[in-house]
C-alpha cells in the first residue's frame, strides 16, 4: 500500500526499522528513518503510525517536527530541572551548594 511508510529489518541488525515520507525543513519532501528499538512488529507497526503527523502538516492542523527536532540536549533538561526545583523550593536553597557540578548543566551534551 503506497503512502503509508513501511517496517523494515536491516540486513545483519536485530532490530526492525520504519521509514516513510514528510516534509523535511527545507520544505521539500524526503525518506525519514527511524529505529523502532524492537524486533516486536506490532511495536513497529505503533511506531510508524507517526505518519499521522506528516498528515497533519498536510492538512495544515500541526507542523512537522521530524525525529531530530524532537531531541533535547542533555544540559537544557538539566537546567529546565534545576529553575524548576529552585522555583517549588527557594527556601531550601539557601547556603546550599548547587544539586550539579559545575560544567554538567552547560547545554553541550546531546541526549542520544
Amino acid at each position: 500500500m503506497r503512502g503509508k511508510g513501511r517496517v523494515f529489518q536491516p540486513p545483519g541488525k536485530n532490530f526492525l526499522m520504519i521509514a516513510y515520507y514528510g516534509p523535511k525543513p527545507d520544505g521539500s519532501t524526503g525518506e525519514f528513518r527511524e529505529s523502532a528499538h524492537s524486533l516486536d512488529l506490532d511495536a513497529a507497526q505503533a511506531f510508524l503510525d507517526r505518519r499521522r503527523e506528516v498528515a497533519n502538516h498536510r492538512e495544515g492542523l500541526r507542523t512537522f517536527e521530524g525525529p531530530n527536532a524532537q531531541r533535547i540536549k542533555v544540559g537544557e533538561l538539566l537546567d529546565a530541572v534545576k529553575a524548576d526545583w529552585e522555583a517549588k523550593e527557594p527556601r531550601l536553597n539557601k547556603g546550599r551548594a548547587p544539586i550539579l557540578p559545575p560544567g554538567i548543566a552547560s547545554g553541550a551534551s546531546m541526549a542520544c
